[in-house]
């Protein structure tokens, strides 16, 4: 069996303009998307809290070695959804932010209750 694909959790590989190269189908499903369709991070988080992203990014590689944040995003169906997203920052060779690996848990239910 196939954690990646098996995973009731989205996993993505982001590069450093926010753009998803890789990920799962749970992800296409939590964001209401077709499998397959290209998308960016800027797609979906919701407008406040586009923030949370941009200060990752700015984290030093040490202190971004896992990072977990809680964001919302709008689906493509207009949902609202709150995420707890386990990011692990990826630096170049001269320490520069190259994009993140990461673990997306739709905790909507919790947030709403």
């Amino acid at each position: 069996m196939d954690i990646f694909e098996n995973s009731y959790d989205g996993i993505a590989f982001i590069n450093a303009n926010g753009d998803i190269r890789f990920c799962n189908k749970a992800l296409y499903n939590l964001l209401e998307i077709e499998p397959g369709q290209s998308f960016n991070t800027k797609d979906f988080t919701h407008p406040d809290d586009l923030k949370i992203i941009k200060q990752f990014k700015a984290l030093k590689p040490k202190a971004a070695e896992q990072v977990t944040n809680e964001l919302r995003v709008i689906s493509a169906k207009g949902n609202l959804r709150y995420l707890e997203i386990n990011s692990t920052a990826q630096y170049d060779k001269k320490g520069n932010y190259a994009g993140s690996r990461d673990i997306i848990r739709d905790i909507t239910a919790k947030k709403t209750i």
